[in-house]
């Protein structure tokens, strides 16, 4: 197998572990897009690297060249009998390697097992994942090895505030969140498209009068916030209901913060991959941003993916 990839690839970061279940994921979406599949190992380098070539008797970057080679044959060892894919090692600190090969390759997605989980409460992502969630411009895959073939129910948390300052850049991650599932669903899937909405100004309403009509005053507000909501989710939907073959799908509006919506929905529908925006800056109003979307991340049960708008850039200098 050789490490020349072509540019447009889908690239599957793996380890012997999770090598069989990671490139099946993304061998799929490499065919549903009719991209080459890229299948990529990191290994992390000795703490004291001079101090272990001097134990083993050779030199640091001999040393290195054995630690590539045993992980190259045992990743080429794991993978599907008949694989036609290349498979490159790379040595050094695991996000930004898989950020920067991904960036040179040109890859479409990063399909990845999830990192054994950090903490004790919830589901705390390890550091390589919340850096790769964070900084990498292209989707992430956080793809269970054992997830079920083929996807049975996937999850789209979409974000329709019609009051968002930013529209254009809200209306970009919604649609790269309906396509991005799509792309993982079959025609017999079921697509749950997701809105979380709150009426936050209604409190404010107590303030017009007496106790029933400020009680009045706020349900009417939230009606009205709730039909907006529910006019905006329609007509996202609707573009792709109308295109055939495709799953069934599902539009809903959930009351509440989205990290305890979204969640609590995953687990509802029994969801096998959840598919959402992130956005690794502030000042975005009316996109998942920040904390929101991690608290979503490390709350989720499953396999998930996470968007970013077009215009987002990169921290990981190119190499």
């Amino acid at each position: 197998m050789t490490s020349d990839a072509k540019p447009g690839a889908v690239l599957a970061v793996v380890d012997p572990r999770t090598a069989s279940g990671v490139v099946a994921a993304a061998a799929d979406q490499a065919a549903r897009r009719g991209l080459d599949l890229d299948v990529l190992g990191v290994v992390d380098p000795p703490r004291d690297l001079n101090a272990a070539a001097a134990a083993a008797g050779v030199s640091p970057d001999a040393l290195l060249d054995r630690l590539i080679g045993a992980v190259r044959r045992e990743i080429e060892a794991a993978l599907p009998t008949g694989l036609n894919a290349p498979v490159t090692v790379r040595c050094g600190k695991a996000f930004i390697e898989i950020i920067q090969h991904a960036r040179r390759r040109g890859a479409a997605m990063v399909v990845k097992a999830p990192d054994p989980f950090a903490g004790l409460a919830g589901r705390l992502f390890a550091s390589t994942d919340q850096h790769l969630l964070r900084k990498c411009p292209v989707p992430v895959w956080l793809c269970e090895p054992d997830l079920a073939r083929p996807v049975r129910t996937v999850l789209a948390a979409v974000d329709v505030d019609p009051e968002a300052e930013e529209p254009d850049t809200l209306a970009d991650v919604n649609a790269r969140v309906m396509e991005t599932a799509l792309a993982v669903c079959d025609a017999a899937s079921e697509l749950h498209v997701i809105h979380a909405w709150q009426a936050e100004d209604a409190g404010l309403f107590w303030a017009f009068g007496a106790s029933g009509d400020g009680e009045s005053a706020a349900q009417n507000y939230a009606d009205l916030v709730q039909k907006g909501r529910r006019r905006a989710i329609d007509a996202l939907v609707a573009p792709y209901k109308s295109a055939a073959p495709g799953p069934r799908l599902i539009a809903r509006l959930v009351r509440g913060a989205p990290h305890a919506v979204i969640a609590e929905q995953v687990r509802r529908v029994r969801a096998d991959v959840l598919v959402m925006g992130t956005v690794a800056r502030t000042g975005l109003r009316g996109v998942i941003i920040g904390n929101t979307a991690e608290n979503i991340l490390n709350t989720a049960v499953g396999s998930v993916i996470a968007v970013k708008p077009s215009g987002f850039v990169c921290p990981i200098a190119e190499d």
